[in-house]
């Protein structure tokens, strides 16, 4: 009866997992959900492959760019940038949606722009 009983659990478990829908991003830019139509706002962030750059301040020339992985819908972005290891977590809310974590994130010094929860939504710069 015990086995039967641990089995069903098992069972229900990866079950449930398996109702996770894994959402996809595309090559581009990603801006933060809240900025107006045709406003630029930092932060922002340029998504190519496996890489990213991050403009935090548009009067600096060098922004921090690196390697970016996915794994289901969490999306982490690392470099070293200033000497400093810093990593940039985000979910997958949706496809081309990422919602910044903060608590999972360490970010260079003067990046007081990051908010928890900010959501960053692909933009079709071609039109």
């Amino acid at each position: 009866m015990l086995r039967k009983t641990i089995v069903s659990l098992l069972a229900v478990l990866v079950l449930a997992g398996c109702g996770q829908k894994e959402y996809t991003m595309q090559d581009g830019l990603y801006v933060p959900q809240e900025i107006k139509d045709g406003q630029v706002d930092v932060p922002y962030m340029i998504v190519e492959g496996d890489h990213f750059t991050v403009v935090q301040n548009m009067a600096v020339s060098y922004q921090p760019s690196g390697t970016m992985q996915k794994n289901g819908n969490e999306v982490t972005m690392e470099t070293e940038f200033m000497d400093q290891e810093c990593r940039w977590v985000f979910e997958l809310t949706e496809n081309d949606r990422l919602r910044y974590i903060a608590k999972d994130s360490s970010l260079p010094e003067n990046s007081e722009e990051w908010k928890d929860g900010t959501v960053f939504v692909f933009t079709d710069i071609s039109d």
